[in-house]
C-alpha cells in the first residue's frame, strides 16, 4: 500500500493529473474528498497516459471520464476505484470553496 496522495482544487477547474502505479497489484484506489466552503466537485479519471510518455493515437489531451460516486458532489464523501486506471484529477465544476482529495493506492508493485 502506499502513502496518501492529497490534491486540492480550490475554485472552479481542475488539479494536475495524479498518475498511478499501474504495476501494483491489485490496483485499487480508495477515495476521500473534502470539501471546505462551497463547491462542486468531480473526480475524474484517465486511461491514457497524461505525461506524454506514450503517444496517445487519438489527440494530445487524455479523456477525463467522471467517476460515477464521486460526480457533481457538494459534500465530503468516499469512494473507491477497483479497475485499472492511469491517472487521476479533481474538478471544481462550481464554487470558490475547496475540494481536497486524498488517494491511497492499494496493492504491491509487480517484480
Amino acid at each position: 500500500m502506499s502513502q496518501p496522495r492529497y490534491v486540492s482544487q480550490t475554485g472552479t477547474g481542475s488539479s494536475a493529473w495524479q498518475i498511478v502505479n499501474t504495476g501494483a497489484n491489485p490496483m485499487n484506489l480508495g477515495i476521500g474528498v473534502l470539501v471546505t466552503g462551497t463547491v462542486s466537485f468531480t473526480f475524474e479519471y484517465t486511461y491514457e497516459d497524461p505525461s506524454g510518455t506514450y503517444t496517445n493515437p487519438r489527440n494530445s489531451t487524455p479523456t477525463a471520464w467522471p467517476l460515477t460516486a464521486l460526480t457533481t458532489k457538494s459534500a465530503s464523501t468516499d469512494a473507491s476505484i477497483t479497475f485499472p486506471i492511469a491517472a487521476w484529477r479533481i474538478t471544481v465544476v462550481s464554487g470558490s470553496g475547496t475540494a481536497q482529495a486524498c488517494v491511497v493506492q492499494a496493492g504491491f508493485a509487480d517484480s
